[in-house]
C-alpha cells in the first residue's frame, strides 16, 4: 500500500493513497518545533482519503513522538526510544533494530540510496520503504512515499511509520530535507542573479558600443 507526503516537509503533511488500491484511509502528520528549529513533538492523525484535518470532525490519534522526553506513543502505550531501538551497524551507520511489543517480531531498518527499508529480522522480504523528500537542483521536487508490503495491523504500522520517519529525521542537518532545498533554492537564485547581471551587462555593452560607433 503506497502513501504519498503532499508536502515536502514530511513532519507537517497529508498523507494520501497514491492510488485507488490503497484504500480510503489517509493520515495527517503535525510537528511543534521549538524556536531553534529542532522538533518537539509529533502527532501522527488517521484521516480520510484526503490526509486533511477538518473542523468539527473527532481526532483520531495512532501514534505521538516526544522528542524533549524521547518517548513514543502508539495506542495508548508509551515507551522510550531506547526501549524499542537498537544501534545494530557502526559508528556512522543509520542500521537499527526496532521491537514495539512482546510478540517476537523484530525489524532492522536500514538506510540505502537515500530511502529507508524495514525487513522484519530473519526474513528477506521487505516490510515498508520510506522514500523521504528529494529536492533536485533543476526540475521538479520528489515528494515522500511511504509503502507497505505487507499487511500489518493498525498499531504495527504506526510504529514502524514512526520508525521508519525517525531515521530521517535524526539524519546529519546537511542531508536534512528542508536543509537541502534551503541550499538548492540559494542555488538556483544565485543562478537567476547571475543570469540578470549578465543580461543588464550585455545590454549595457551593447548601448555603450552603439554610442561609440554614432559618434
Amino acid at each position: 500500500m503506497p502513501f504519498t507526503f503532499t508536502n515536502y516537509d514530511v513532519q507537517n503533511s497529508a498523507v494520501i493513497p497514491s492510488d485507488e488500491k490503497s484504500g480510503t484511509i489517509g493520515y495527517h502528520i503535525t510537528t511543534e518545533r521549538s524556536r531553534l528549529d529542532s522538533p518537539k513533538r509529533t502527532v501522527f492523525y488517521k484521516t480520510g482519503a484526503d490526509g486533511q484535518l477538518k473542523e468539527g470532525e473527532p481526532e483520531v490519534i495512532l501514534g505521538k513522538i516526544d522528542f524533549k522526553e524521547k518517548k513514543i506513543e502508539v495506542g495508548g502505550v508509551s515507551k522510550t526510544f531506547a526501549e524499542v531501538k537498537t544501534k545494530t551497524g557502526g559508528t556512522f551507520s543509520l542500521t537499527h533494530q526496532w521491537k514495539w511489543d512482546n510478540n517476537g517480531k523484530k525489524y532492522e531498518i536500514k538506510f540505502k540510496k537515500g530511502d529507508f527499508l524495514a525487513t522484519e529480522v530473519g526474513k528477506t522480504e521487505l516490510t515498508a520503504t520510506y522514500e523521504p523528500f528529494k529536492p533536485k537542483p533543476m526540475g521538479k521536487y520528489v515528494l515522500g512515499k511511504m509503502t507497505f508490503h505487507q499487511e500489518l495491523s493498525e498499531n504495527d504500522q504506526t510504529w514502524l511509520w514512526i520508525a521508519l520517519m525517525l531515521n530521517d529525521i535524526e539524519l546529519p542537518a546537511k542531508q536534512r530535507p528542508l536543509v537541502r532545498v534551503f541550499l538548492i533554492c540559494s542555488f538556483r537564485l544565485l543562478i537567476t542573479l547571475a543570469f540578470i547581471d549578465f543580461q543588464r551587462s550585455s545590454r549595457r555593452c551593447s548601448v555603450e558600443c552603439c554610442w561609440d560607433y554614432c559618434r
